[in-house]
């Protein structure tokens, strides 16, 4: 099925992306050990198109005819919109730790704490993507028994 095989590669470049050997996630994990930041920061940049490619792709697909299939393409949707922000939110991160790189003292300080601050409100990001992956597999168990998978 030509629906769910456009899904499957989608699948495949995001998981790539993220954890895909010389991928850029690890790219920017390279350049932020070597304390690169504006590099890091360039890669986020990257990541962002990446995403809105996939984005743009799962959008076009069509699900007509399909038991639950445009139900499966709103969840692939929500799901990969939840990962790129929770990817994205690492610009915030790093252009603070560009900025306590640059500071001293009780400036410094702040900097760490807002650096703090931005750790625990990543978790609602995470949260969301918990979230936006149970639906997706609870949508896709739907689909496959409705299409008979």
């Amino acid at each position: 099925m030509k629906f769910k095989h456009a899904l499957d590669v989608q699948e495949r470049k995001v998981t790539h992306m993220l954890i895909g050997k010389n991928a850029s996630e690890s790219r920017k994990l390279e350049y932020l050990i070597a304390d690169d930041f504006d590099k890091a920061l360039l890669v986020v940049d990257q990541q962002a198109t990446e995403f809105d490619k996939v984005l743009d792709t799962v959008k076009g697909l069509n699900a007509d005819g399909l038991a639950k299939g445009n139900e499966l393409k709103k969840s692939k949707l929500d799901y990969y919109e939840s990962l790129k922000n929770l990817h994205l939110y690492a610009k915030k991160e790093i252009m603070q730790q560009k900025l306590i790189s640059r500071t001293k003292d009780k400036e410094r300080d702040s900097a760490q704490n807002e650096l703090i601050k931005l750790a625990k409100a990543k978790q609602t990001l995470y949260d969301k993507v918990y979230q936006a992956d149970e639906k997706l597999y609870n949508t896709l168990v739907e689909f496959d028994k409705a299409n008979g998978f």
